[in-house]
């Protein structure tokens, strides 16, 4: 690991190496935060190799490290430095170890004159470094298998279905020109396939001005991201008083399967109302109900009319005022108390700056919220990042049996 900001290993099985996994391939620690779940080292010298050391001042987070229910019977070291010193003797299993600074959450303001005598809230007690074992975490049942390791499940792939088996979109009637309202031709398409088919989105993209319901025990694979265009042309997602889902995923009290791969959710110009994404599927078996490799992308590139010609961005400013032909969605998604699913991979992007002008500006568009999560069933968020939102990126209400893991979230 010679550089990265954040990495979440699970399942992992190492054999036969003198190093498992390097963390020192610099002087300092040049990886963020690495967390390690689940796995198992055999016939290994030196499972893992850090150089963070608590007594040399480095980046307060750097080569932070999480150590959870990993098997190092087959190792002579679990945590060395380069030159083979033990920190965590191998030998054994982990339940929980960690090292890395921690911080208070106890918050309280602090002027900062270099901005304008700003105030903000921040750590009112100082970080105390830890390399230490520690108790792991109490852990529902129903995010975990029969054997105790939290539930995982890969991108499923289609490789044993027939090419018959996939209903095309635009065979079946849809546009996909990021013209034409394609609204009731992806309604039809949902409805029609069945449990041995796949609704398959033809590379393109597709304005939708309406709610779309998806049906339960279906799937929907994209061909290369294909974009998902939310216009509020016809009313529908233009209030934030009165937001509306644009992808309703089952109603409330339904349970069953569903598998949505690799598609991109944008908007068509400002929809201030829009609720993108809205699950309210219970899956019917541990990680039956997800989907993966699914992004939002707000602004920023071609057709979106969210770009650097309306929404650029002057640094120079500090303080603006908020312009309505650059507002985003009310929300990326939102996962409804009655839900449970797994995602793998989603990244929930308002672009803070251009992807497609030559100028490439930055850009400003202000977008309500990112993922708002209040399920109380089993629900696994796994490699996840929602970034640039005004009030949120991640917001966590009432939510029970949740299970996070890298994930990311910045400010524009």
């Amino acid at each position: 690991m010679n550089w990265d900001w954040l990495w979440s290993f699970k399942y992992i099985t190492v054999n036969n190496c003198s190093i498992g996994i390097n963390l020192a391939e610099q002087s300092t620690p040049s990886l963020g935060s690495a967390f390690l779940t689940d796995s198992v080292f055999t016939n290994v010298n030196q499972a893992i190799v850090t150089n963070f050391n608590c007594s040399v001042t480095s980046e307060p987070s750097a080569g932070s490290l999480y150590i959870g229910n990993v098997d190092f019977r087959g190792a002579n070291a679990a945590v060395s430095y380069p030159n083979g010193t033990v920190i965590l003797p191998g030998g054994s299993i982990v339940p929980a170890w960690i090292q890395g600074e921690t911080y208070s959450a106890y918050y309280g303001p602090e002027v900062f004159p270099t901005h304008g005598n700003e105030t903000c809230y921040v750590p009112m007690s100082k970080q105390v470094c830890v390399q230490q074992s520690v108790n792991p975490p109490p852990v529902s049942s129903g995010l975990l298998t029969s054997s105790g390791k939290f539930v995982d499940r890969g991108k499923p792939v289609y490789d044993n279905y027939p090419v018959s088996a996939f209903v095309s979109a635009k065979t079946s009637g849809c546009a996909g020109d990021g013209i034409t309202d394609d609204t009731a031709c992806l309604q039809s398409l949902f409805n029609s396939v069945n449990q041995d088919q796949v609704a398959y989105l033809d590379h393109g993209a597709y304005v939708v001005t309406s709610t779309i319901v998806i049906p339960p025990n279906i799937r929907i694979m994209g061909e290369a991201w294909p974009y998902i265009m939310v216009s509020a042309g016809k009313g529908n997602f233009g209030d934030p008083t009165n937001p509306q889902p644009v992808f309703q995923i089952g109603t409330t009290g339904q349970t069953g399967f569903l598998e949505m791969q690799d598609i991109i959710f944008e908007c068509l110009g400002p929809t201030p109302g829009a609720i993108i994404v809205q699950w309210n599927l219970l899956q019917d078996s541990p990680a039956s109900a997800g989907m993966w490799d699914v992004h939002w992308r707000i602004g920023g590139s071609a057709g979106t009319k969210l770009e650097s010609n309306i929404c650029s961005k002057d640094p120079s400013v500090e303080i603006t005022t908020p312009n309505p032909s650059c507002y985003g969605a009310f929300l990326l998604m939102h996962i409804t108390s009655s839900a449970g699913l797994y995602m793998e991979n989603n990244w929930g992007w308002v672009a803070d700056h251009e992807l497609d002008m030559t100028d490439y500006n930055q850009l400003n568009i202000w977008n309500g919220r990112g993922l708002l999560v209040e399920s109380t069933a089993p629900t696994w968020i796994v490699g996840g990042s929602f970034e640039h939102s005004q009030l949120f990126n991640y917001q966590v209400a009432n939510a029970q049996n949740l299970y996070m893991s890298a994930i990311q979230s910045e400010t524009a």
